[in-house]
């Protein structure tokens, strides 16, 4: 994920917070309004308030750009309608009319910075500087549009106590909440652009044997042990990659990492022919590019055919299939493998998949999971198996963990198996022995 994307995800939590916001302020200055009895001066609370219904229902259906403008439009409208109100000039003393509009500046204008932050820079500076403007005049002029003076001075002193308050309140919801949001996960992206960056992330591998337990290959499977957090699931942190582009540097530190390892093995007397499969996300092959980095780190640790293989979720699928067709041709052209992991769980059809070049299927772990409960889990694994074998492709099993899952999956023909039945994934040195001891 690009960092536009990242900016993407921020603005439209950001105007999802700013709509709720102004929603909550607008039913407030209806209730004060209407407890002053001045029903006929509810059209800036309204205006605040529908642009807000407006601003949720277009993130509703994905139109963040559109609702950033009418988040701006419907804030500025309201500061301009509640600032005459309670700015009108007092009959008797114009010289000391109130001027609190201009506390709503500093809150809108950082609203209006937050929301165009992927803007052009001239346009969200002239926006900025707008806002700053009309202000800045609403403030100065003793009486901009000639209003007469309609508020008795009671009225007027609770308004001119209500609008900067509200103002206070907003801008410290809008701070508050972004150091409590925001700032963590930026936090924690830093943390996590560092650690790849330095290389704190490690990978323990989980064996792929045949029936008998003799190894076959290892998964490489990353793990982070974060500094103050301590060890932090894949299932957050990997998510968080994906969002924020970091993903890319991310998955070729693991190839790295699984290359060595690959290395280092194959280097040992005797050992025997070892593939290591990692995992390759699909914005990783957003770009031919992408896929040719990973390529060229297999082609520089000099490893024989086959040591490394690319295990590629279904989400992969979704791209067009032509252009997959000639990535994973070209992946088969360098001696690296190819593995359509999770099979069964979401875009794959079977006649789309006999179009494409897998060397191997994965049966997802759910299904293996519910063989003994489940009769579609069971027609599931016996047509991946068929399936398989009948495109000439191998078949492995993840999740394998009892003894009478191996014993069905067998008898259906699968003779490749991943799982706790056989071992968890270890350390490097842990798996290195392990392997030499089930080789």
């Amino acid at each position: 994920m690009t960092q536009e994307a990242i900016f993407g995800q921020r603005r439209r939590w950001t105007l999802q917070l700013s709509a709720w916001l102004a929603l909550l302020a607008s039913l407030g200055f209806v209730l004060s309004l209407l407890a002053l009895g001045q029903p006929e001066r509810l059209l800036g609370p309204g205006l605040g308030a529908l642009g807000a219904l407006a601003v949720l229902a277009l993130l509703q259906r994905g139109h963040g750009r559109a609702a950033a403008w009418v988040c701006i439009l419907a804030l500025a409208l309201c500061v301009v309608v509640l600032g005459l109100w309670v700015d009108v000039p007092l009959a008797d003393a114009p010289e000391h009319t109130p001027r609190s509009v201009h506390l709503y500046l500093l809150p809108l204008t950082l609203m209006a910075y937050l929301l165009l932050v992927r803007e052009p820079a001239l346009l969200r500076l002239s926006c900025c500087a707008g806002l700053l403007g009309l202000l800045a005049w609403l403030a100065l002029q003793p009486n901009p549009l000639g209003i007469t003076p309609a508020l008795a001075e009671a009225e007027r002193a609770r308004l001119v106590v209500a609008a900067p308050l509200l103002s206070a309140l907003l801008l410290a919801g809008i701070v508050h909440l972004r150091s409590a949001g925001l700032d963590d996960q930026s936090r924690l992206e830093l943390d996590l652009a560092r650690a790849i960056v330095e290389e704190q992330l490690e990978l323990h591998y989980q064996p792929q044997c045949d029936a008998w337990g003799r190894a076959l290959g290892v998964e490489a499977l990353v793990r982070w042990r974060h500094p103050v957090q301590g060890p932090i699931s894949p299932a957050r942190f990997v998510p968080l990659a994906e969002r924020n582009g970091l993903i890319v540097p991310l998955g070729e530190l693991v190839l790295r990492q699984a290359c060595r390892f690959a290395q280092d093995w194959q280097a040992q007397p005797g050992a025997q022919p070892l593939q290591v499969a990692v995992n390759v996300s699909a914005l990783q092959l957003a770009e031919d590019a992408g896929l040719e980095r990973l390529l060229e780190l297999v082609r520089q640790h000099r490893l024989p055919p086959q040591s490394i293989k690319f295990e590629l979720t279904e989400s992969v699928l979704a791209d067009q299939p032509e252009r997959l067709r000639r990535l994973l041709a070209r992946c088969r052209e360098q001696g690296v493998c190819t593995s359509l992991d999770d099979f069964g769980t979401g875009y794959a059809s079977l006649a789309y998949l006999s179009q494409l070049p897998f060397d191997q299927l994965k049966i997802d772990q759910s299904f293996v999971r519910a063989l003994g409960s489940s009769e579609r889990a069971l027609e599931v694994a016996r047509t991946v198996v068929q399936l398989g074998q009948r495109l000439g492709m191998e078949v492995i099993a993840e999740g394998v963990e009892t003894e009478a899952q191996r014993e069905q999956l067998l008898a259906m023909g699968c003779t490749r198996f991943q799982g706790y039945l056989f071992a968890r994934p270890l350390p490097t040195g842990e798996c290195r022995a392990w392997l030499q001891a089930h080789a």
